[in-house]
């Protein structure tokens, strides 16, 4: 497998995963963190923007792929800023317990919503039941980042491989 500084993640969950992002990691031989919102799969509920959850054995085929890493992303994709203590709990431990349930895995990985920090209690919750947890901020994580604050870059359709290149290269505040 290709290694470098970048790391692909993806959040939500929906079916695209299986049917277009696995086969496209498989061929390029690329791994890949993918951050579930159990609810949306549990309910079969779909995500805003009309987007189809993945099923769960969708997911079971997604983890079985060696280069395939799955985290949380709560469970009814809430902001934790938003939420007092318990519900909070509430969130991370229902999504964990279905993640394990379901695809046997213990996840150590988290994704805020929306790439949004949570309150004082929330960061306390995520710190307690995972290593990782990413929100927003496009610049690079040096080797001392709090591994529980890592920022994130979004990808876009419009991103133009010179700006992708920048990205890759730690760059990122040279993109106008």
């Amino acid at each position: 497998p290709v290694t470098s500084g970048v790391v692909i993640t993806f959040d939500d969950g929906t079916t695209d995963w299986v049917d277009h992002v696995l086969p496209a990691l498989d061929r390029h031989e690329v791994p890949a963190t993918f951050y579930v919102a159990t609810d949306f799969v549990d309910r079969q509920v779909p995500f805003p923007g009309d987007g189809t959850p993945i099923s769960w054995s969708g997911l079971r085929e997604l983890a079985s792929s060696p280069l395939v890493t799955i985290g949380s992303h709560t469970h009814r994709h809430l902001l934790l800023d938003r939420l007092p203590p318990g519900e909070i709990d509430e969130e991370l431990d229902r999504s964990v317990e279905l993640l394990g349930d379901r695809l046997e895995i213990d996840p150590v990985h988290f994704a805020y919503p929306k790439a949004v920090a949570g309150s004082a209690s929330a960061d306390a919750a995520v710190r307690a039941r995972f290593r990782t947890a990413v929100l927003a901020g496009t610049r690079p994580n040096p080797a001392q980042s709090d591994l529980h604050r890592l920022a994130r870059s979004p990808v876009q359709a419009s991103d133009t491989p010179r700006w992708f290149q920048l990205h890759h290269e730690g760059q990122l505040r040279s993109v106008g």
